[in-house]
């Protein structure tokens, strides 16, 4: 079968990270001081999903809206101790056509709640996509229509919005540690453990996670199928520093 075509709609940051070392007490406040000896920067939120799914070989279109928020992480001996936003907020996708949405096997969002999918757009998106899959990560679960679509919430999430996700048939629940469950009108279908063995970082995991299971289906894979090679694609960014993607190659090097 030849790569999936998946078209990547939503909010693109920047992460950066401000790396060094800390060796003391800083004399004005408990925290340490921390001498910066490079910065770091890849693309997050749904850059992050692109590319994860261009690393694992899809066919993938985007539509941005700027400005892109952007995420400071100081890390210093290794772990990160402070993290300030700056333009935490995104335009409105008031570009978009149906056109634009068609001749595509599956579409992934990102809404972080950053002002991208205002109004009508969700409903629109939803409506413009006909019967191509739609994988949707979003903070504001309850403006999207609810049937057909897959929703990927964390465990917080889900809690949170516990009455809408019950009214779902498609919602896979990430739940960090303890892997994945494929929930389906509230009730727990399948489980995937989590397989990695030395976590490094958890940054962008989340979109790994939606990425790799949307690969994973519009290749034909089953729902279980699909959650298999996500909870595989995770384990390898776990066990990389910062935000990163997985290949084919690594993926096929994690058991369970």
């Amino acid at each position: 079968m030849s790569e999936p075509r998946i078209l990547v709609i939503g909010e693109k940051f920047i992460d950066r990270y401000w790396v060094g070392t800390a060796t003391r007490i800083s004399p004005e406040a408990p925290i340490p001081v921390v001498a910066v000896k490079e910065v770091i920067q890849s693309a997050g939120g749904a850059g992050n999903v692109s590319a994860n799914l261009i690393a694992l070989g899809a066919i993938v279109s985007e539509y941005y809206p700027g400005p892109e928020p952007i995420k400071n992480r100081l890390i210093a001996n290794g772990h990160q101790v402070a993290r300030w936003d700056e333009d935490d907020h995104c335009d409105p996708l008031s570009f978009l056509r149906p056109e634009d949405l068609q001749n595509r096997d599956g579409i992934v969002v990102s809404d972080y709640g950053k002002g991208a999918f205002t109004g009508d757009i969700p409903k629109l998106i939803s409506k413009w996509t006909g019967s191509t899959h739609l994988f949707i990560d979003t903070k504001n679960p309850t403006v999207w229509p609810f049937r057909g679509n897959f929703f990927f919430p964390n465990m917080k999430e889900w809690q949170t919005h516990k009455d809408f996700y019950d009214k779902c048939s498609r919602v896979i629940r990430t739940e960090s540690e303890n892997g994945m469950t494929h929930l389906n009108y509230g009730e727990a279908m399948w489980h995937t453990p989590a397989l990695a063995t030395d976590v490094v970082s958890v940054c962008g995991a989340g979109d790994t996670a939606i990425a790799a299971f949307a690969y994973a289906y519009c290749k034909n894979q089953d729902i279980v199928g699909a959650m298999r090679f996500a909870s595989k694609a995770c384990a390898v960014v776990c066990g990389k520093p910062y935000t990163a993607v997985a290949s084919h190659e690594e993926i096929n090097k994690i058991t369970g």
